[in-house]
């Protein structure tokens, strides 16, 4: 089994290869979901000249307990990204509560690398982003939906599309 790992992008030095890796990924039409799911981040992600550069960005823009980005690693290959970000969109809930988003390349899914990036990440919502968070997941991503609720989040809103799931205490 390939080693999966997932480290946070401000302690990435080389994001070179993680562009590289990332604007692949997000070009194959296995992957057309995370394309309809995250426009911005394809956007930003599809060219390896600019991913590189954008990376770069969003690693500047890391604080801690405010936005926090990490990649998602299968052996040396870049095969995913999470984020933790605050303010978030409110959508019934506290406008502060900070938003987790995930996204794994259709050849690694099922293999436990977006359940290590969600239990990291809720391990940061704990320690740094007073131990709440929320997710929107669109209904027919079946496999998200019980990932996040094996997590801990629990279903408090619905849309015609999508739940929204929070997670801690005061949810």
């Amino acid at each position: 089994m390939i080693n999966q790992y997932v480290l946070p992008l401000n302690q990435i030095d080389n994001l070179r290869p993680v562009a590289e890796d990332l604007s692949g990924l997000l070009m194959l039409s296995s992957n057309a979901d995370i394309t309809k799911e995250f426009p911005q981040t394809v956007k930003h992600l599809s060219n390896p000249e600019c991913a590189a550069r954008n990376l770069a960005k969003t690693r500047e823009r890391f604080a801690e307990g405010k936005r926090e980005d990490f990649v998602l690693f299968a052996g040396k290959r870049a095969v995913g990204m999470s984020q933790i970000a605050t303010p978030g969109y409110s959508f019934g809930v506290d406008p502060e509560c900070p938003i987790f988003s995930n996204f794994v390349d259709y050849d690694h899914r099922r293999q436990g690398i977006g359940r290590l990036s969600i239990d990291i990440c809720l391990e940061a919502v704990n320690q740094r982003f007073n131990g709440h968070a929320m997710t929107i997941v669109k209904h027919k991503n079946v496999a998200s939906i019980g990932l996040v609720l094996s997590s801990g989040f629990v279903l408090t809103g619905s849309s015609v599309n999508a739940g929204t799931y929070t997670y801690g205490n005061q949810y």
